[in-house]
């Protein structure tokens, strides 16, 4: 006698698929992107680092705007004190106002609005010379301790370590470890000619798990 087979739940035969679906690839930005996006105080972050970048880069037609120039001077009598405190802007022009959008700089009456947003400029300039410096500089070091080890390695290893300032020495810590792990790759797979695909994940983790954990616990 047939028996009749009653047919799969259809929230079974969802899951059941989804599971069998493999999961979908995505690139670094993506990641990144999706990981802001969950977080309000991240995504918040962003939008205040993207609106000081652009009040940098915008400083020359914010300035137009304001009809003034972060350069030019103005100490006469109708704007800075003379009498009872030199040098003190008048309240005319210690305050925001449609002239001056945030006062006049005290003793020279220099526009502070326009002082700000091309001050700006050079704040963002020295961030990324500074980040450029420690990521070329990190990864040469990096490249050639992975490449020669052995004293090479340990003594660059004594270097980071003793490197003073946390903002330098993570910068260049990181980039270190990036790019150790490329050179022992390179040394190990490129320069003995051994392919990549023989490596297990074992191999791989004995590699370069030492050189991860030498950087990260130097100090």
């Amino acid at each position: 006698m047939t028996q009749l087979q009653s047919p799969a739940e259809p929230g079974t035969a969802n899951a059941a698929t989804a599971e069998a679906r493999p999961a979908e690839a995505r690139s670094l930005l993506a990641t990144a992107w999706l990981r802001i996006r969950r977080s309000k105080i991240a995504l918040l972050s962003l939008c205040v680092v993207v609106a000081i970048m652009l009040f940098a880069v915008l400083a020359p037609v914010l300035s137009a705007m304001s009809g003034n120039d972060p350069f030019t001077s103005n100490t006469s009598p109708e704007v800075l004190d003379d009498f009872e405190t030199p040098g003190l802007p008048l309240p005319g022009y210690m305050y925001p106002s449609a002239s001056h959008w945030l006062g006049v700089e005290p003793g020279l009456g220099r526009d502070l609005f326009a002082r700000l947003a091309f001050g700006g400029q050079v704040s963002l300039t020295i961030a990324l010379l500074s980040t450029a410096v420690s990521v070329v500089l990190g990864t040469v070091l990096g490249a050639a301790a992975g490449y020669f080890g052995g004293k090479t390695d340990a003594i660059i290893s004594r270097i980071m370590a003793g490197i003073p300032g946390p903002p330098l020495e993570v910068a260049l810590r990181g980039n270190l470890v990036a790019t150790q792990m490329v050179g022992v790759m390179l040394v190990r797979y490129v320069v003995k000619l051994e392919p990549v695909a023989s490596a297990d994940r074992e191999t791989l983790v004995a590699e370069v798990g030492p050189t991860i954990q030498r950087y990260f616990t130097a100090r």
